[in-house]
């Protein structure tokens, strides 16, 4: 039962869940299927503006692609695809989710665990909640890093010195701070600094081939090494007046240099704390995108089984999971929550999927908390979590067992704090959009602006055309708070063609969501066809505009009819908003 009901869920999600990233990397694969090997990046600059990664990354989906090409069902990059194609690319990442988690088997096979308890270890790492959403809601290519690193790891344990480097050196081309967890494994074994030297060139090898194929494109200079996501890791820092210490780096340092002094006879046992002790000073030090924790979970899973405390470090998983998603809602938005649910099988189910990030998300449900509580809450737990998976609290795991009560009941748990916290906020926030009036005007979300602070006093007004009588019942207004709790009031009006005030509605700035709708409800007003005006202006901001809030903006139309005006003075674009109501009937 428990296989069967877990199995239901990721099916669930496997169909329903889905970020748009991996259009782009799908895509672009095609151009290496087209025959585009040498001028890769420059070909696909036309379609795809710019890539990021390496090439290892869009070979893996260009030879996962071949059938889809041969069918020709896509036959040059585009992020445009039929859900059946974006279900394709997704399964090749299951599959390396899969081979992770057999990966998993097979190192604590050669640990000397028992079989039995190698294939709860795998399952733990199918079941962590982190990992479920990492791979079946968000889904992008990180667990291809993961793969390669888990094996590199095998190898490792296997005393296999180059299919380690080589293993390592794949990962290190998908993403870069896989050096963080290379470098202390070499240096737990290998001693001789020259050979030390020898082997991290060595893994950087396949970094230096490809970069130097495509060093002659300005394309893939302008992407790959314009492309800052990593630099978050460097940002905390002692500040020593005149410099600035990087905590991460003086921390990773002392790590290496543990790790090269270390003289303990259990290499096996100091690596898995190791590797452990790595993930902290990567996530919990510094920001994170939310996929990247996958490339976590093996180790973390590792360090559970081998611990003494086993309950506890599963109950871990289950807090970790809530203030991970938390965080993660606080600071992308609908782009990591309820967004995730627009590209793949509701499209089918619903057709237009334009309301599903709409008036209300799953930002609503936490308005109030604080995203730097969530996350030192998130950063917390990860210290403990990782900290005490030390030797010294290790045993060898043959008594892993699921029939023990405590174990099977946390176990199931995890699993389902996924249900709890992620899949039914998202489903309540998509029935809640759908049963709602229906937008009676709306300007565009996509590719949005921010037009900065909004200073005490001044209007910011958005003119509209209706061409019915409509009941309107609510309007919803894109907002960014800058990631902070504002101690101001926004005031909505809404006025007709003679200037005569219809509503007027006070908003708290503090119950505002950062990069969401917010939704502003009143008693239905009665609206005949005309112009009509929209109006926002705050009351009580600082001068710094240190307590303000901001409006999203969106391109006008050409025909000049909707338009916004600033200060007095009109715009090129529009408010990013809704008019909510029904259409009266004649």
């Amino acid at each position: 039962m428990d296989y069967i009901l877990i199995g239901v869920m990721l099916l669930f999600c496997f169909f329903s869940y889905l970020h748009g990233d991996i259009f782009h990397t799908g895509g672009s694969s095609f151009a290496y299927l087209n025959g585009h090997f040498w001028d890769f990046y420059d070909y696909n600059k036309k379609y795809l503006n710019v890539n990021n990664y390496l090439p290892t990354t869009y070979v893996f989906f260009a030879l996962w692609n071949i059938p889809i090409r041969m069918l020709g069902l896509v036959t040059y990059p585009t992020r445009k695809v039929a859900v059946g194609v974006a279900l394709w690319y997704k399964l090749l990442t299951i599959v390396f989710f899969i081979g992770t988690a057999y990966y998993i088997y097979k190192i604590c096979c050669e640990l000397e665990l028992n079989k039995k308890t190698a294939k709860i270890a795998a399952l733990i790492f199918l079941t962590n909640p982190i990992a479920i959403y990492s791979q079946f809601i968000f889904c992008q290519y990180d667990i291809i890093t993961t793969f390669f690193l888990v094996v590199g790891f095998y190898y490792w344990v296997k005393e296999c010195d180059y299919k380690f480097i080589g293993a390592f050196a794949i990962a290190l081309t998908c993403k870069y701070f896989s050096l963080l967890f290379f470098l202390p494994l070499l240096l737990i074994k290998e001693k001789n600094i020259l050979k030390i030297v020898y082997k991290v060139l060595l893994v950087c090898s396949l970094f230096i081939v490809e970069t130097l194929i495509y060093i002659h494109s300005s394309a893939f200079i302008d992407g790959v090494f314009g492309f800052n996501a990593i630099s978050y890791i460097f940002n905390l820092s002692l500040d020593l007046g005149y410099v600035k210490i990087s905590v991460v780096i003086l921390l990773f340092a002392l790590l290496c240099g543990y790790c090269y002094f270390s003289e303990k006879d259990n290499y096996n046992e100091l690596a898995i704390s190791t590797l452990n002790f790595v993930t902290f000073i990567a996530f919990g030090l510094s920001f994170w995108h939310p996929q990247w924790l996958l490339i976590a979970v093996p180790f973390w899973t590792l360090g559970t089984v081998f611990s003494k405390n086993k309950e506890l470090y599963l109950l871990l998983d289950i807090f970790l999971m809530i203030f991970y998603i938390g965080f993660a809602i606080k600071s992308f938005g609908a782009g990591v929550s309820e967004g995730l649910l627009k590209n793949l099988a509701w499209k089918w189910i619903l057709g237009d999927v334009s309301r599903i990030s709409g008036n209300f998300t799953m930002s609503s449900f936490i308005l109030g908390i604080d995203k730097n509580f969530l996350f030192s809450c998130f950063a917390s737990i990860l210290a403990v979590y990782v900290f005490f998976k030390t030797p010294s609290f290790f045993n060898k795991g043959t008594d892993v067992n699921l029939e023990a009560p405590s174990i099977a009941w946390l176990m199931r748990a995890r699993w389902m704090v996924v249900l709890v916290i992620f899949i039914i906020p998202s489903l309540i926030t998509l029935y809640i959009n759908y049963s709602e009036p229906s937008d009676i005007l709306g300007f565009s979300n996509k590719n949005i602006k921010y037009i900065g602070g909004m200073c005490d006093g001044v209007y910011y007004d958005q003119k509209i055309v209706l061409d019915d009588a409509y009941d309107v019942s609510s309007i919803s207004i894109y907002t960014g708070t800058y990631d902070r709790e504002n101690d101001c009031t926004l005031i909505c009006e809404l006025f007709d063609c003679d200037d005569e005030k219809l509503l007027s509605k006070e908003i708290d700035a503090k119950k505002l969501a950062n990069n969401s709708y917010t939704k502003i409800s009143f008693d239905d007003i009665r609206i005949e066809p005309g112009e009509y005006t929209i109006r926002f202006y705050c009351k009580g901001v600082l001068g710094d505009l240190s307590n303000t809030i901001s409006l999203a903006m969106a391109d006008s139309p050409k025909d000049g009819k909707v338009y916004a005006i600033i200060g007095g003075e009109r715009q090129k674009y529009n408010l990013v908003l809704t008019l909510n109501g029904e259409s009266v009937d004649d």
